[in-house]
């Protein structure tokens, strides 16, 4: 009867750590050191820390010129990935943050829009045209169909919504905040007053970023659907790109060959970088 007991109790403790675990938890990921990455117009990936962007690193050179349709970072497996808009097979590639290991994962077949990467399963999600499809990172299977958007335009952007277990994309004037992670069901949608060109979440306070290009603003939702109201938080003349550092709650934009920052909901608009040959920019939390 006692070691009945005590097996029991093991096997609840596993089923607590298991279900725990499900998800990627952006939190404790978060390190003490964030670096942002850029990609320029030849290809070339650079990476530089938050705290000291002047020293900035050339990540991967590919020696030729190539185009990238987006970039993203792994926090936890310590990789670049970007897609390659080649006009033929569009390939998904990714390459360690100190430079080395770069590889193919796969053709994706079509342009790629967007590209999200969940750390804890080792996926990779990515948007090509009305498709969100997704395939282990190590690279055993072909990517599958995860979800097919029957609305009347392409997605234009996706990310995960760790804290929920949740993917998130943009299409046109809507935001889609409820397709589960595991199934692909839909659930809530948020209409829009502007295009949604990229969105951003921000883990700790469960907030939502988007920016569009057309009225080159960046708009800001305190909660995530059904909650809360969209705010203007901050236009310019011609933002290229966005991120958010949600450690020091700083709004990093890349604008006319210009980096520059602003303290989140109010504050003195500081540049970080000029004279930068930028075409997709990401920030990073990790060492």
């Amino acid at each position: 009867m006692k070691s009945y007991s005590i097996f029991a109790c093991f096997s609840l403790l596993i089923m607590v750590i298991c279900f725990s675990c499900t998800y990627f938890d952006p939190k404790a990921a978060a390190g003490v050191d964030p670096h942002f990455y850029w990609i320029d117009s030849e290809g070339k990936i650079f990476r530089a820390p938050l705290d000291n962007p002047l020293d900035t690193q050339v990540v991967y050179d590919p020696g030729s010129s190539l185009i990238a349709s987006c970039i993203t970072v792994d926090p936890l497996g310590g990789y670049v990935y970007w897609a390659v808009d080649d006009m033929e097979n569009y390939p998904i590639h990714r390459v360690r943050i100190n430079g080395k290991d770069e590889e193919k994962l796969f053709d994706a077949g079509e342009y790629v829009k967007s590209i999200a990467i969940d750390p804890l399963t080792r996926t990779i999600y990515f948007a090509t045209g009305f498709y969100i499809k997704k395939a282990p990172l190590n690279k055993e299977e072909e990517p599958k169909e995860f979800f097919f958007h029957s609305g009347a335009n392409e997605i234009s952007d996706i990310i995960l919504d760790f804290n929920k277990g949740n993917v998130v994309f943009a299409s046109d004037y809507t935001i889609y905040t409820g397709i589960d992670m595991k199934d692909g069901e839909e659930a809530y949608v948020e209409n829009l007053t502007n295009y949604a060109d990229k969105i951003i979440m921000d883990y700790f306070t469960e907030s939502i970023f988007y920016m569009s290009i057309d009225t080159s603003c960046i708009v800001y939702k305190e909660n995530l659907p059904p909650d809360g109201e969209f705010m203007s938080l901050h236009s310019s003349t011609y933002i290229m790109d966005f991120a958010v550092d949600t450690n020091d709650r700083f709004l990093y934009c890349a604008e006319q060959n210009t980096i520059y920052r602003i303290p989140l909901f109010g504050g003195t608009q500081e540049d970080v970088l000029d004279s930068v040959d930028i075409t997709q920019f990401t920030i990073d939390f990790i060492k």
